[in-house]
């Protein structure tokens, strides 16, 4: 009440001890989707387990941008991929949405829906896509480059 500052505890109930492997992976990923690196992209999925063939889905889901797009990510979509989306995706139904996340491993629905409960959060507090996407990217980079701790060095004795 006293216009000082406040320490806000969120207990969102999600919890789920992820592999050092996927923790990386997930970095590269969107490290990839950030960089706009197709092929990177679809590698760092594969090593989490995404099927091929659903690669282009998932980097719609999380970035809101096809594959390939050269358009800045928090920025509007052009009318061009807004169009190839929608064509693409006419005939997608509930059905289909269903075995989409169906064929995703478990850890990636996990952290999809904490990704959700963070984007929500962001846009409540006024928070834009691009600030979000940044912050993303500043994490991402770290996550990715930072060594598991079995490859770190022994100290010398």
């Amino acid at each position: 009440g006293g216009g000082g500052a406040q320490l806000v505890l969120l207990d969102h109930g999600l919890y789920r001890r992820l592999s050092e492997d996927y923790r990386l992976a997930y970095a590269q990923l969107w490290c990839a989707l950030l960089a706009q690196d197709d092929a990177a992209g679809r590698a760092a999925a594969s090593a989490l387990g995404v099927p091929p063939d659903d690669y282009a889905t998932l980097a719609i889901a999380l970035t809101f941008r096809p594959p390939g797009s050269r358009a800045p990510l928090g920025s509007g979509m052009s009318a061009a991929e807004r169009r190839a989306i929608r064509e693409r995706y006419a005939s997608v139904g509930p059905a289909e949405v269903n075995a989409f996340l169906g064929r995703l491993p478990r850890d990636m629905i996990f952290v999809m829906r904490t990704w959700g409960l963070v984007r929500s959060l962001n846009r409540a507090l006024g928070g834009t896509t691009r600030q979000r996407f940044v912050t993303m990217a500043t994490y991402a980079t770290r996550g990715a480059h930072r060594r598991r701790p079995s490859a770190r060095a022994e100290p010398a004795a």
